[in-house]
C-alpha cells in the first residue's frame, strides 16, 4: 500500500476507520512536505549560494588581533593588466601579438617610493619587477609589476608611482573591445600576493590619455574559502585572508613630471587610518548540514503535531514500532546471547499475561509501549499485539443478544 502499511492500520484497540485516514493523509501531505523541503535546503540552496557567495561586515578598532594577523598573507603590491580577460572584435590577431609583453613594459613602468626615514635609514630596500603568468590556457599571459614590503616593523609597503606612455599602446588598444569610447588601460592593484585573488576581489583602476594623479589609500582585510565545495557541504571551512587597498580618492597631483597629452602618472600613497578597519568574510547561510539540521527541526515539529494527535511520532506510526525499547542498533552484533541471557533472567517474559482473562496493564504496555522483539521470534508469542487485535476485531462482530424466555404453548383455548 502507499507508504507501508503502518500508517494505516490500527495503532491502538478501538481506532475507526476515519482516524486512521486521516492519519494516513495527513502522513503523506508530512512526507511529502519534508521532501520537497529536503531538496530545497540540502540540495537547491547550497548550491545556488555556492555562486552566489554572502559575506559579512566586521569593524576592527585599533589594532587587528594577533591570531587574525598570523593567518594572513604578507602584503605584496601587484600592479596586473589583466590581458588574458580583455577580448578582441574579430577573429583576427591575437590579444598578445596586439600588446606583447616588451611593448607592455616599456610602455608602462611602475616605481616604489619609501619614506624618507627608511632610504636614510642604510636598509637595503626592495624595488619592483615585472612578471609574466601565463594563463591556465597557456595562449594569453598577465603583465604584472610586483614590489614587495620592506622587512622591518610591521613590513612597510612603499608608496607606488605609475607612469604610463599611450603612444605605443594606442595600435593595440584600439584592436580590444573596450568597455566605452574613451581609450583607456585597466590595472588591477592589489595586495594578497596572488594574481586570481587580485583581479577577483579587487576593482580595477582605469588610467586614461593625459591624466595625473594621486590616489590616498587605507588598509582593509578579505577573507575568502580556499575549497568553496566543501565551505558547501558545511565540512573543514578552510579560509586565507589577505589585504585589500582602500582607495578613498583620486586628487590632480601638481607634482607630476611626466607630462603630456598621451602621457599619465599615478600615485598611489598611505593615509593615516585612526578609525575602524573593514574586515570582509566570506559565510554560508546554506549548507548541506545546515539544511540537514533545518530539516531535522521541521521532522521535529511535525512528530510533535503527531504525537499529539495520534498519540505516537511519525517514526513510530511509519514503521508500526513502539516508543521504549533497549535494544540498540549497537546490540544486533550480540543479539543472540543477550536474548539467551535474557530469557534466562526474566524465564515469564513472554509467557506470563498470555490468557485472556489475565490480560491488564502489563499486556497494554507490552502491546503499545515497549518493545520485545528482541526476545521473540514469530513462535514465540501466541499473544502477540496484532493475533489480539484480530481476536477483538472477531469479537465485536458478535453483538450478543439478550435469551428470550421460552413461551409455553398449551393446547388448551383461551
Amino acid at each position: 500500500m502507499l507508504f507501508g502499511r503502518s500508517i494505516w492500520k490500527k495503532n491502538f484497540v478501538g481506532e475507526t476507520m476515519s482516524i486512521r485516514a486521516i492519519r494516513g493523509i495527513l502522513a503523506i501531505v508530512v512526507l511529502s512536505a519534508v521532501f520537497f523541503y529536503t531538496l530545497l535546503n540540502v540540495i537547491f540552496a547550497p548550491i545556488k549560494e555556492a555562486a552566489l557567495s554572502p559575506v559579512k561586515t566586521y569593524r576592527i578598532s585599533g589594532i587587528a588581533p594577533t591570531d587574525l594577523l598570523d593567518h594572513t598573507f604578507i602584503p605584496v603590491w601587484m600592479v596586473t593588466y589583466a590581458l588574458p580577460l580583455q577580448s578582441i572584435f574579430t577573429d583576427g590577431p591575437s590579444l598578445s601579438s596586439l600588446i606583447p609583453s616588451d611593448l607592455f613594459f616599456s610602455a608602462v613602468g611602475v616605481t616604489a617610493i619609501w619614506p624618507a626615514g627608511l632610504l636614510n635609514s642604510g636598509i637595503t630596500l626592495p624595488q619592483c619587477y615585472t612578471q609574466i603568468t601565463p594563463d591556465n590556457a597557456g595562449n594569453e599571459s598577465y603583465y604584472s609589476y610586483l614590489c614587495p614590503p620592506a622587512d622591518v616593523v610591521d613590513y612597510t609597503l612603499p608608496d607606488l608611482y605609475i607612469t604610463v606612455d599611450f603612444g605605443p599602446l594606442f595600435t593595440g588598444l584600439a584592436g580590444i573591445d573596450q568597455p566605452s569610447g574613451r581609450t583607456q588601460l585597466p590595472l588591477v592593484i592589489g595586495l594578497s600576493n596572488d594574481l586570481f585573488n587580485d583581479y577577483t576581489h579587487t576593482v580595477p583602476v582605469t588610467i586614461i590619455p593625459g591624466m595625473n594623479m594621486a590616489a590616498p589609500y587605507i588598509l582593509g582585510m578579505r577573507q575568502i574559502y580556499t575549497n568553496v565545495i566543501l565551505a558547501t557541504l558545511g565540512f573543514f571551512e578552510a579560509s586565507t585572508s589577505f589585504f585589500l587597498p582602500q582607495i578613498l580618492g583620486f586628487y590632480p597631483d601638481p607634482f607630476a613630471t611626466f607630462n603630456g597629452s598621451t602621457l599619465s602618472t599615478l600615485n598611489i600613497f598611505a593615509q593615516d587610518n585612526y578609525g575602524e578597519v573593514n574586515f570582509l568574510q566570506d559565510y554560508r547561510e546554506k549548507s548541506v548540514i545546515g539544511g540537514f539540521s533545518s530539516v531535522g527541526g521541521l521532522w521535529t515539529a511535525f512528530s510533535g503535531i503527531f504525537a499529539i494527535l495520534f498519540g505516537a511520532s511519525m517514526l513510530h506510526i511509519f514503521y508500526g514500532s513502539k516508543p521504549l525499547s533497549i535494544f540498540g542498533m549497537a546490540h544486533k552484533f550480540q543479539a543472540e546471547a543477550m536474548k539467551k541471557d535474557c530469557l534466562a533472567k526474566y524465564p515469564q517474559i513472554l509467557k506470563e499475561n498470555c490468557a485472556p482473562e489475565d490480560r491488564g496493564l502489563l499486556s497494554l504496555l507490552r502491546d503499545h509501549l515497549i518493545n520485545l522483539d528482541f526476545v521473540e521470534d514469530e513462535n514465540d508469542d501466541p499473544s502477540s499485539s496484532e493475533v489480539w487485535e484480530k481476536q477483538i476485531d472477531l469479537q465485536s462482530v458478535h453483538i450478543p443478544v439478550a435469551q428470550v424466555p421460552a413461551q409455553r404453548y398449551s393446547n388448551t383455548p383461551r
